[in-house]
């Protein structure tokens, strides 16, 4: 990592694209996410500006729920990664309630940071006195790209610096 300092390469793409001051070209119609789903991300990462495309609106077999979840933590940086523990500790309590509330459901947790993936992993994966914990993924959004979860919970560490909450 040494050769790194002092270079755009020591820092993630999602920091390099949050300090540049021109305009970027904007996504304006998606294609993938239920429309709900997209409701989400498009307030939090553009400003409500994204359409979602006719063939995208198609009935689901139940209703889909959305839960905002604060947590008073901080981000806190780890190299060149962040994490937030008390968002760790947030997902590990909805994650428990999750898998008594809801059997059967397959829980995927996502993150945008290693470090957050290792902290969410450690809180998940140890809790002896929980061992259904570790039937819950944990993944980067980036190694998640394919993935699918009956119940997805995403941990953003970061929802201040760079705009994300609402």
């Amino acid at each position: 990592h040494d050769e790194l300092k002092g270079t755009r390469h020591g820092r993630s793409l999602l920091e390099r694209v949050a300090n540049v001051r021109t305009a970027l070209p904007m996504l304006t119609t998606q294609y993938r996410m239920h429309p709900d789903i997209c409701a989400v991300v498009d307030k939090l990462f553009y400003s409500s500006r994204i359409v979602t495309a006719v063939q995208t609106r198609r009935e689901r077999p139940e209703p889909l729920a959305m839960w905002w979840v604060e947590a008073a933590g901080e981000e806190q940086p780890l190299g060149t990664s962040m994490e937030n523990p008390t968002e760790a500790a947030a997902v590990r309590r909805v994650c428990l309630w999750l898998l008594r509330h809801r059997p059967g459901k397959s829980v995927l947790v996502l993150t945008f940071y290693k470090a957050q993936l290792r902290a969410l992993c450690s809180l998940l994966w140890g809790d002896e006195k929980n061992p259904q914990l570790r039937d819950v993924r944990v993944l980067t959004v980036d190694a998640a790209q394919g993935q699918q979860g009956d119940i997805v919970v995403l941990s953003c560490v970061r929802t201040g610096a760079l705009g994300f909450s609402a």
